[in-house]
């Protein structure tokens, strides 16, 4: 009971703070409506998986592929085994950095729509996790 409280925690404070990014309280030059991507951390940073930007550029090729699904599973996986300490969250996080430029880039979708299909993806990774 207590893990299952935690990972939701987990997944609304993570829902919240890519919220509060798309709404513009991080970036408070731009329209409350502008779909934004989250930043990529430094690999200093603690919280950060150590990916370097091709990694994450590989990472975001890789989720184009009509086999969406597999892909994550596979680089779950890898980062899984090159990460064995980090916790779901920092993956789903590195998953949603490197899928949210494909979903910026659909121009047939609205804001509202855009911010669905990443709630649909991190929905969808954290179930590959087995969270």
């Amino acid at each position: 009971m207590k893990k299952n409280y935690l990972q939701l925690s987990a997944v609304m404070f993570g829902l919240m703070g890519f919220a509060a990014a798309q709404s513009g309280f991080s970036q408070p030059a731009q329209a409350a409506s502008q779909f934004v991507c989250p930043e990529t951390h430094a690999a200093t940073t603690n919280a950060a998986l150590q990916e370097t930007p091709e990694q994450l550029a590989s990472t975001t090729n890789a989720l184009k592929s009509p086999e969406r699904e597999n892909a994550i599973r596979v680089i779950v996986g890898d980062l899984k085994k090159k990460y064995p300490g980090a916790g779901s969250a920092d993956i789903v996080n590195y998953m949603l950095t490197a899928y949210c430029p494909l979903v910026a880039a659909d121009d047939g979708l609205g804001e509202s729509e855009k911010q669905a299909r990443m709630d649909r993806f991190s929905s969808q990774v954290y179930q590959i996790l087995g969270e």
